[in-house]
């Protein structure tokens, strides 16, 4: 009798855990500086895995329309090991219907070898790649590196490659899928990195340990989620990302959309919420 009780309250505990973790919140940042002349909005996409919120993403779909974004970035992991997976692509052309939307690969696409698929479909779609790519909007440099899974060893040419296409812009946001090489994107002088990959650490007790687990980092991240300021000239923002876990799943640790807001120096909104 007790033991099935304890397994039922261990059952119950878990689907609590499980649907916490599916629950989508957005998370707001806001950067000043003063390079930067005019506001700008940027929605994040990370770690998406195929996954779905609503018939084709239409919940998730409401609450970037809501944002009135200027730019939308996805900054890997954006399918499943495997193509086609069915609505994204009637989301992706919605979102671009929205504003422009550039994007990168993680480490699963080029894994799983589905970055050609990908590609295609993006391209078909109107996302434009930013993998080891720049573009000039407004004050900004937005410029983004494929992930090293297949060729590490280039990788910090590859870096030192879009921190010079930067050289001259005024604010210049990079797109990486793993935040585990934050000094080496503070070494190379982005002014912003926009980063995911690691879920959040997984398991979380907020206030106390951000992350019990990530990809590349191991126990205990440094860099599980949030904002990150790497040096005097440097910042990073961690995506806890989209992905949600059905076996171990998502304790304290919701899925995550990022709003980052880009502004003025001395520009201050009512309401403003911390960046840590």
């Amino acid at each position: 009798m007790l033991g099935g009780i304890i397994v039922i309250a261990a059952a119950a505990c878990y689907f609590v855990l499980l649907l916490t973790g599916r629950r989508l919140t957005v998370r707001k940042y806001f950067v000043h500086s003063d390079k930067i002349s005019q506001k700008v909005r940027i929605i994040q996409i990370a770690d998406l895995h195929g996954n779905e919120f609503g018939v084709e993403n239409e919940r998730l779909l409401a609450h970037i329309r809501g944002l009135n974004p200027d730019l939308i970035v996805f900054t890997g992991d954006n399918v499943r090991d495997y193509l086609p997976v069915d609505g994204l692509e009637n989301f992706l052309r919605k979102l671009c219907a929205i504003c422009p939307v550039y994007w990168i690969s993680g480490n699963h696409e080029l894994r799983h070898d589905t970055e050609k698929a990908q590609r295609q479909m993006m391209q078909k779609c109107g996302a434009q790649e930013l993998n080891d790519r720049t573009v000039f909007i407004k004050d900004l440099c937005l410029c983004g590196v494929s992930d090293p899974w297949k060729d590490a060893r280039q990788f910090n040419n590859r870096l030192a490659e879009r921190a010079k296409s930067c050289a001259h812009a005024r604010f210049s946001v990079l797109l990486s899928h793993r935040p585990e090489y934050a000094q080496k994107y503070a070494a190379h002088g982005f002014d912003l990195t926009l980063c995911g990959h690691a879920h959040g650490g997984q398991w979380r007790i907020p206030g106390l340990i951000n992350g019990v687990f990530a990809p590349n980092q191991g126990i205990f991240p440094r860099f599980a989620g949030g904002y990150y300021q790497l040096n005097n000239k440097s910042a990073m923002i961690v995506s806890r990302g989209l992905a949600t876990q059905y076996i171990i799943p998502r304790i304290f640790n919701p899925t995550e959309l990022v709003e980052v807001t880009l502004m003025p120096q001395n520009h201050k909104v009512e309401g403003e919420l911390e960046r840590k």
